[in-house]
């Protein structure tokens, strides 16, 4: 079996949900952690034991955290280079203008380039970029449908719904249940906008953390015996233009940013 040379592959063999319960920040630190040696594949408590035995004794190569970084970056543009940037910027919701595509993640703007450079006005954060650079390769020109779907109802979801309750959409909860300009907030950064009494739910909002993936976002309050509750849906077109995992880490990059956010208000 082929030997895992780079961070990103061994990556690519975890959940992507940031639990930090190996004690590092995201899981691509995590993946770098174990690629220089660092760390052991059996440190991640959500991974298969079954993939545990099977890929750890398969990892070669411990690199500083500079080399890291560059071996995802190379892989990235690499990725990049493949993609006929003109030809995407309309079906992806972007533009290509002055030879660089302009595309709109988590409210930020982001540039990329035909040579695979990528350029920010914010950090180039992995939870941002690998789910931005699967948009942009992947996507199947799917148009929104306006129908709404729980994250257990896309592809292959469905095994992964309880961490990303856990891990989106309860941690969005928490903020929402103590801070509450969360939901200005989102309107402001995302350029979203309030709807009328979706799901019956006290507050509905839409999202778009990228041009083509509409998000739903409803939060109950909490009222006498039942608790508060905060739940995020999709439209059913979202799987064509993002796969499960990418869309499980935007939305934990949502909630990361606004944990921060909040921290300033509460």
């Amino acid at each position: 079996m082929t030997k895992l040379t780079t961070p990103f592959e061994i990556y690519k063999l975890l959940d992507k949900s940031n639990c930090k319960k190996c004690h590092e920040k995201t899981c691509m630190a995590f993946a770098g952690a174990v690629y220089q040696g660092q760390k052991q594949l059996s440190e991640c408590p959500l991974l298969d034991p079954a993939i545990i035995a099977q890929y750890s004794e398969l990892i070669k190569g411990h690199d500083n955290p500079d080399q890291v970084m560059e071996k995802v970056t190379a892989e990235l543009k690499e990725k990049i280079k493949q993609v006929d940037l003109p030809a995407v910027a309309d079906d992806i919701g972007g533009v290509f203008k002055n030879g660089m595509l302009s595309v709109k993640a988590l409210g930020k703007d982001f540039y990329i380039y035909p040579n695979g450079d990528i350029s920010s006005e914010i950090h180039l954060n992995s939870w941002v970029l690998i789910p931005l650079i699967e948009y942009i390769t992947h996507h199947q020109k799917e148009a929104i449908t306006g129908n709404w779907v729980y994250y257990r109802d896309l592809k292959n979801a469905a095994p992964k719904d309880l961490l990303f309750r856990q891990q989106c959409e309860k941690r969005l909860k928490k903020i929402a249940d103590a801070y509450t300009g969360l939901f200005e907030d989102m309107i402001h950064v995302f350029n979203g906008e309030q709807i009328e009494n979706q799901n019956q739910s006290d507050i509905s909002l839409v999202l778009y953390p990228l041009p083509k993936l509409p998000v739903l976002i409803s939060y109950w309050k909490a009222d006498g015996e039942f608790e508060s509750d905060f739940v995020f849906c999709f439209d059913s077109s979202a799987n064509k233009n993002l796969d499960f995992e990418s869309i499980f880490t935007i939305c934990a990059g949502i909630a990361a940013m606004f944990q921060k956010l909040s921290l300033r208000h509460i």
